[in-house]
């Protein structure tokens, strides 16, 4: 019995079936193409019938209702006065401006998750799995990079047959083979200018206009300055025309003349069309996280200022959200690492702790309550009494609104420094992101969802109520139907913690497309996690379908400090500095704590770039301040091979002066900079000490200072060897020589 068509390939089929019929040349077309006089005719001829069929076939209607039409009448016009008619320059506009989608340079380029998953394989199955994971991406009309499609071919990639399989890998080739062959490749949008998206390129630098805006508007005191270190995050966000926009996040480090770290910064990017938008999303934004900054939480990142600045290049409108660094990573970048971990058999599988999971759920039960309520609460709050209490009994401080945050995710949760107070042992968890934040109400009913999903945003329709793959079922699109009419609230914001707590325990991303998931542990947690009951039964709670079912805010913080109090009884105390090491999790030391010098890799980039900042910045008084954006990724690329650099320059002066002053031209310079540098992904010189001694520096260059408890005067002949002395120095030695045999003959002849 012959096996069922597969109801996903089929929809691909369709697909490429009606992609086919627009972009591909039949018979007669074709006949008419060839026999154009030269290549411009032809390639008009073809937009022409590109923008023809668009029109006729409409870009919303169905696939099941696409059908071949008959151009003969199209093609008569054409040839009626041997050219384009009065309609043909319309059609060559719209075929030209809509180019076909299977050729877009984003389909050829694995995304984060596909890539990780390709890198782990010998390399003829990595050709193989690149091939059908390219094939998937083309024949879809999901956008690449989503989560929710590179979960789906990952899937299949395990689960579909062999011969279906092959056929996608072939054709993977196919298509790949058309892209590379092209002579201008369709390119994807935000290439051309800073600001724009840029899928290639997943961290690319800021402008020289972003860095001068940064240093002209972010506080530093006589003496520092703000140095742009690397760029964090960049996601898409919005459509500017035919740009597309992105928001983008960059650490900035503030330090002094000899290098010394004061201060660290994350800037928040984002461009919009008009001054109206960037009131509406960049401060609006600022202001809610603000306003619960004033709350003094523990668990809510700081955002310190905002601002935006007006440029002549598309974006026309920059924002700026001037936010403290937390230096630990996020919990999505936590959970990738252990997911990294456990795939390697020869490493510790190694689960969170069940402490640091209690201290991650009581801290975003806490972020829910401030946003409902406008207050904070103690540790030791609520009583068992008021755990019964639900969120309609938490009446906000006098003057605040309920705030509801639809997009908690893991990448929206990161770790900062561990309170002294609380816990010292584990570091805090910070929420970030409150882009997607508004005010209670928002999305109540049918009508005001419905109405929700009409704006258009980055991930299509439904940007406004949360990340597609990870929203609760009231949230969801399409919404089910008995849940269409419940309100989008606390308890919505409820179902995403439960989702990143089960994620945590299971070491491992979740997405799905099912409004009405529902959710078990994997064999793997099964056999190898050790988490008590109170714990599990309280996250699954949390993930009921219903959003009565689900637990309310004061039930969450009675029973997230009820779990970690009974867990401490029943095996050790864990509120102290002192804890075992089977219950820490491994955080890498932070890179640039403050009081502590630069890494020391950043003395060789002033020397490689600092003829290059000059000419940028005298390139960039023509107000187009994205013309730098090349340059930077040249430096980029430079960095990369940090390694090679400090070997060259070891080769060059010296092993044994690479800390000390090297003579060049007859004149002194120190191969110790402390100037500024974008280090970029630049590694670390083997075996050399990330800090630098303030005193060890001093001793270097010879000058007086004061540092820290040891005050002392260096003075220059006790610090500097006889044989080290500068030509400078030997010549007044000389000169003084010289002026007393003059004094002695004098006297002789006197």
């Amino acid at each position: 019995m012959a096996a069922a068509p597969d109801p996903q390939l089929a929809q691909l089929d369709d697909y490429m079936a009606k992609m086919d019929m627009v972009y591909e040349l039949d018979t007669a077309e074709k006949e008419l193409h060839d026999s154009l006089p030269d290549q411009a005719a032809k390639l008009r001829f073809q937009h022409y019938l590109i923008g023809i069929k668009l029109a006729h076939y409409g870009e919303d209607l169905p696939w099941n209702e696409w059908h071949p039409f008959k151009l003969k009448e199209h093609i008569e016009m054409w040839n009626a006065r041997d050219g384009p008619t009065a309609l043909a320059p319309a059609y060559i506009y719209r075929g030209r401006n809509k180019p076909d989608p299977r050729l877009d340079a984003r389909n050829y380029k694995l995304g984060p998750a596909l890539q990780a998953h390709h890198d782990t394989f010998d390399p003829e199955r990595q050709r193989s799995f690149h091939d059908y994971a390219i094939g998937r991406i083309v024949a879809t009309d999901v956008e690449n990079g989503d989560p929710a499609l590179e979960q789906s071919i990952l899937h299949d990639w395990y689960n579909n047959a062999e011969a279906d399989r092959s056929d996608m890998e072939e054709l993977g080739r196919h298509w790949q083979e058309r892209f590379y062959q092209l002579k201008h490749p369709v390119p994807h949008k935000g290439t051309n200018k800073g600001h724009c998206y840029d899928a290639s390129n997943i961290r690319p630098p800021p402008t020289v206009g972003d860095i001068n805006h940064v240093q002209a508007c972010a506080f530093a005191p006589t003496g520092t300055e703000w140095k742009f270190e690397r760029t964090v995050y960049q996601n898409r966000h919005r459509d500017h025309g035919r740009l597309q926009l992105r928001r983008i996040i960059h650490l900035f480090v503030r330090i002094d003349a000899f290098g010394i770290i004061h201060d660290r910064m994350a800037v928040k990017v984002q461009g919009e069309s008009n001054m109206a938008e960037i009131n509406e999303y960049v401060g609006r934004e600022f202001r809610i996280q603000n306003s619960l900054n004033q709350i003094e939480n523990p668990n809510i990142l700081v955002a310190r200022s905002w601002s935006h600045r007006q440029r002549p290049t598309a974006p026309p409108f920059l924002g700026y959200i001037f936010l403290d660094w937390a230096p630990f990573g996020s919990l999505l970048d936590h959970v990738r690492e252990a997911q990294a971990r456990n795939a390697n058999p020869s490493l510790r599988n190694k689960q969170f702790p069940e402490p640091l999971l209690w201290l991650i759920f009581r801290g975003l039960a806490e972020t829910l309550y401030v946003m409902r309520t406008g207050r904070t609460i103690a540790p030791d709050e609520p009583t068992e009494a008021e755990s019964r209490l639900g969120n309609g009994a938490l009446i906000p401080s006098p003057g605040w609104r309920p705030l509801v945050n639809t997009d908690i995710k893991l990448g929206n949760v990161v770790f900062s420094h561990a309170q002294k107070d609380h816990y010292p042992a584990y570091k805090t968890t910070k929420m970030i992101d409150f882009g997607n934040t508004g005010y209670a109400g928002r999305f109540r009913d049918e009508r005001s969802k419905r109405e929700a999903t009409a704006v258009p945003g980055k991930y299509g329709p439904f940007f406004h109520i949360g990340t597609p793959g990870i929203r609760p079922p009231e949230q969801h699109q399409p919404c089910p139907r008995r849940f269409i009419n419940e309100a989008v609230d606390s308890r919505s914001d409820t179902w995403n913690i439960g989702l990143i707590m089960f994620q945590l325990m299971e070491q491992d991303e979740f997405y799905t497309n099912k409004a009405l998931h529902t959710f078990s542990h994997t064999a793997e947690y099964n056999e190898s996690k050790q988490y008590s009951n109170r714990l599990n039964d309280l996250v699954m709670q949390c993930l009921k379908h219903s959003p009565d079912d689900r637990p309310q805010i004061n039930h969450l913080l009675y029973h997230t400090r009820i779990g970690l109090q009974k867990w401490q009884d029943a095996h050790i105390d864990v509120d102290g500095n002192d804890v075992a090491e089977w219950l820490r999790w491994g955080f890498e030391e932070e890179e640039f704590p403050i009081g502590k010098g630069v890494p020391r890799h950043w003395r060789w980039a002033r020397r490689r770039r600092r003829d290059g900042d000059d000419e940028r910045r005298r390139d960039d008084d023509d107000g187009d301040d994205d013309d730098c954006d090349d340059g930077d990724d040249l430096r980029d690329r430079r960095w990369r091979n940090g390694k090679e650099v400090i070997s060259k320059q070891r080769e060059q002066i010296g092993p044994e002066n690479v800390d000390h002053p090297v003579e060049r031209d007859g004149q002194e310079e120190h191969a110790l900079q402390w100037e500024d540098f974008k280090p970029g992904n630049m590694e670390r010189a083997i075996g050399r000490e990330t800090d630098i001694s303030v005193k060890e520096a001093v001793v270097q260059r010879g000058i007086r200072t004061v540092t820290g408890n040891n005050r002392a005067e260096l003075k220059q002949g006790e610090i500097t060897q006889e044989s080290r002395k500068s030509k400078r120095t030997r010549e007044k030695d000389g000169r003084e020589e010289s002026a007393k045999r003059v004094r002695m003959h004098s006297d002789v002849i006197t």
